[in-house]
């Protein structure tokens, strides 16, 4: 069935329900970046009545009205997703700001909007009254719009480009990359071994680096000597049943270590227990450590050779950089 109509042929068509005594509710909207807020509202204003027409604004007015990078979605896609509605029974797409003349000429017998709206400022509210309509604003407890979502994402970019320029005019902390780099490829050169641990999506992102050295990275096929003391599930449960937290790491290190191996810590607070001592035991016992970490670095500082920080505390900024952080070094040793 098709949905969508001009002006005149929907006026027919609403004229022609109104006589079979079907009741007529209209809500009207961008719809831009669709959402539960918007699903929400469409099927229950469908409740109201017997037919639901939807007015959906034109490309060109969603710009003058939301800005110019808006809408995210064009008319066409922004049609079809509520034509996939079982709840829209008609469609009109308005070019004006408001669809005052829509509901001048289809005078619907409901109107209705979102809570965002109170019926002293619903556009066309004063002639569905006066024809003996009912206007309804209503709430679903749903806190969300297009707007916001696409606010969040685009400061979600801001901040991880702004991090970024903070990290390229960082020259100590390009440094310090390039030094890891060196101290990496030293290691191996010796014939020593690099063991590499973290917790939780720090673990994750150390399980990744030893994945990268050991196997394959920008075809290079080269296996250099990488150990994770955070992927084995068996033993990893077992030391925390049998020594305490702090001991984890160490245990392991105490095992396999020899003098002149590279530990690598991968913390996104730098506060974790088990990575300061672990730290703690390399740096007493003759082994050379690198340290992944945020903007605080007083407790793992004093124990580690290199210490690489992401100048923010938010953890997902921290470990999206860690990440390049290990590619760009990982480059640096195995296709250098």
């Amino acid at each position: 069935m098709n949905k969508i109509y001009k002006l005149k042929e929907l006026k027919k068509i609403v004229n022609n329900l109104k006589k079979q005594g079907k009741r007529i509710v209209f809500t009207n909207g961008c719809f831009d970046v669709f959402h539960l807020g918007h699903l929400t509202l469409l099927n229950e204003c469908k409740k109201y009545g017997d037919i639901l027409v939807v007015g959906l604004n034109s490309d060109a007015s969603v710009k003058r009205l939301k800005g110019e990078d808006r809408p995210v979605n064009c008319e066409a896609y922004r049609v079809k997703f509520l034509e996939l509605l079982d709840c829209v029974d008609y469609i009109i797409v308005f070019e004006e700001d408001t669809p005052l003349n829509l509901i001048r000429e289809l005078m619907p017998d409901i109107l209705i909007k979102g809570k965002n709206y109170n019926e002293e400022n619903v556009v066309g509210a004063d002639i569905v009254k006066a024809n003996g309509g009912e206007i309804y604003c209503l709430d679903f407890g749903i806190e969300i719009s297009s707007t916001k979502i696409i606010d969040r994402t685009l400061n979600a970019f801001d901040q991880r480009k702004k991090l970024n320029e903070k990290i390229r005019e960082d020259n100590y902390l390009n440094e310090q990359i390039k030094n890891a780099t060196e101290l990496i490829k030293t290691s191996i050169n010796k014939n020593k071994k690099i063991f590499v641990c973290g917790n939780g999506g720090s673990a994750a992102q150390a399980n990744h680096f030893m994945a990268e050295l050991v196997g394959s990275f920008n075809k290079n096929k080269k296996a250099l000597p990488c150990i994770s003391l955070c992927s084995d599930s068996t033993l990893l449960t077992a030391l925390t049943n049998d020594f305490k937290h702090e001991e984890l790491f160490v245990q392991q290190l105490k095992a396999l270590k020899q003098d002149g191996d590279l530990l690598i810590c991968f913390t996104t607070s730098g506060k974790s227990s088990n990575i300061v001592s672990v730290l703690k035991y390399a740096n007493n016992n003759h082994l050379n450590s690198i340290t992944f970490c945020g903007n605080y670095l007083d407790d793992v500082l004093p124990y580690t050779n290199i210490c690489i920080s992401v100048p923010t505390s938010k953890t997902e900024l921290i470990q999206e950089a860690h990440l390049s952080y290990i590619h760009i070094i990982v480059s640096g040793v195995k296709c250098e």
